[in-house]
């Protein structure tokens, strides 16, 4: 055999041996290896990550851990709180396929498996249940306090907490990080089923789906924090009287670079006066509504270079009442990005100096509101509609002599469609943007007469 022969035998030698040795160390470790390796690291990493989240010491033990074909495999864990075990979390079996220490800059704690029968709370008014939770990679970095999750499923969620109660038929996640402060990111989520119940009232819908959401607080958890949520089939109940029903929602909010687009959609939105609260059915049975249909959209951007907020559309549309549209554009609009999805728009503009009216426009299509409101505030008032229409509009004809000729088009529109309700028409132009703040300081006159207004009703 020749030197170079012998050589290469050699170097495939090596190579077996390697794989071998490979083999070994990455193979299951024996009972005793992997009893040591939990007992001695990982559930004083688990416990650590626990009772900072807990704000209090918190006790974990088992009953049992073997090795079986499914994995490493403990039963009956048992994680509690304070130094009598007031309040306790239990879990039947706990299965891990895939357990291993990561160590590097951040060391933490790498697992696959799934978790059965947990339940129990570590809180006094908090509780959780759930039937299975199965994940293919999970992250635990103790000392940082943090979670994350990939790819995991969870079966017959519940969750109770002081008067609320919160379940879940399914929950997929692909990627979900959770950190102490309750910041959140979450890839995509989906829940086939969700029953939300707090005080008399029950929310159910039965599907939601969640794209990029990225959460600084839990407790201010909205759908505008992530990129696109999805929801079907939702319906509230009162003492067990469904009076709100949604065939189909859809949030969807773009936040990359200068441009904020946002995007609401509620199809097939119906109110039932019958079970619903009772503010809420007084204001139906006065107006003669015994149920409503409600489909909604909006359409809204904000350009954090230009300064401009435009709300394109927003449209509500019912088969009782009529058609409502509505377009705004605003210039000036200075604000911090991370407060878009964290305040309400009307509070962002009240704490803006700098905010000006460009253009508005409001559309107003009659299905029977108009003569309905008009009935009620004439009932209110002792009068009867014809009368009390004729009231308002020697009101409005009295303003409009008084406010000059700025409100005479609104003045003429409005009495035009009070004599007879069709389609209203208004649009605001001021010849250059109109400060919102300056307004406050101006005379109604000098306002009416700045704002461009035009109006027709036919």
């Amino acid at each position: 055999m020749s030197k170079k022969a012998r050589w290469f035998m050699a170097a495939g030698l090596a190579l077996v041996v390697a794989a071998v040795l490979l083999a070994y160390f990455t193979q299951r470790r024996p009972v005793a290896d992997l009893r040591k390796t939990m007992t001695e690291s990982a559930l004083p990493g688990v416990r650590e990550y626990l009772g900072r989240l807990a704000g209090q010491p918190v006790k974990v033990s088992y009953q049992d851990m073997a090795m079986t074909d499914q994995g490493l495999v403990l039963s009956r864990v048992v994680i509690a709180t304070g130094e009598n075990n007031p309040h306790r979390l239990t879990i039947d079996k706990a299965v891990f396929t895939r357990l291993e220490q990561v160590f590097g800059p951040r060391p933490h704690w790498l697992a696959s498996g799934r978790i059965s029968g947990l339940a129990g709370g570590l809180t006094p008014s908090s509780s959780l249940k759930v039937a299975e939770v199965e994940f293919e990679e999970l992250r635990l970095w103790p000392g940082l306090t943090r979670l994350a999750v990939s790819r995991a499923r969870v079966r017959d969620f519940s969750r109770h907490a002081a008067s609320g109660h919160l379940a879940l038929a399914g929950l997929q996640v692909k990627r979900l990080r959770v950190s102490r402060g309750g910041s959140l990111e979450l890839v995509s989520g989906q829940a086939d089923r969700l029953v939300f119940h707090t005080g008399p009232a029950t929310l159910k819908l039965a599907r939601l789906s969640v794209l990029g959401a990225r959460v600084r607080s839990l407790k201010r958890l909205s759908p505008f924090d992530a990129g696109r949520t999805e929801i079907t089939g939702l319906a509230a109940l009162q003492a067990g009287r469904q009076f709100l029903g949604l065939g189909r929602a859809l949030v969807q909010y773009d936040r990359q670079g200068p441009r904020r687009k946002l995007k609401v959609e509620l199809s097939d939105l119906s109110l039932k006066g019958p079970g619903a609260p009772p503010a809420m059915a007084r204001q139906m049975t006065e107006l003669g509504y015994r149920e409503l249909g409600l489909n909604l959209r909006l359409e809204a951007e904000v350009d954090l270079d230009s300064q401009r907020l435009v709300l394109r559309r927003l449209a509500l549309n019912s088969p009782q009442m009529g058609e409502l549209e509505l377009g705004l554009e605003l210039s000036g609009f200075r604000v911090d990005p991370a407060k878009l999805s964290r305040m309400p728009l009307w509070s962002l503009l009240l704490a803006q100096r700098s905010v000006a009216l460009v253009s508005a426009r409001l559309t107003y299509r009659d299905a029977s509101l108009a003569g309905r409101l008009l009935a009620l505030q004439a009932r209110r008032r002792g009068l009867t509609p014809e009368t009390f229409s004729k009231v308002l509009v020697a009101q409005l004809q009295a303003a409009a002599g008084e406010l000059g000729p700025g409100m005479q088009p609104l003045a003429g529109a409005l009495v035009s469609f009070l004599r007879r309700p069709g389609e209203l028409q208004i649009s605001l132009r001021p010849p250059k943007p109109l400060g919102l703040l300056g307004v406050t300081m101006m005379k109604p006159r000098t306002v009416l007469q700045r704002l461009g207004i035009a109006a027709q009703a036919r």
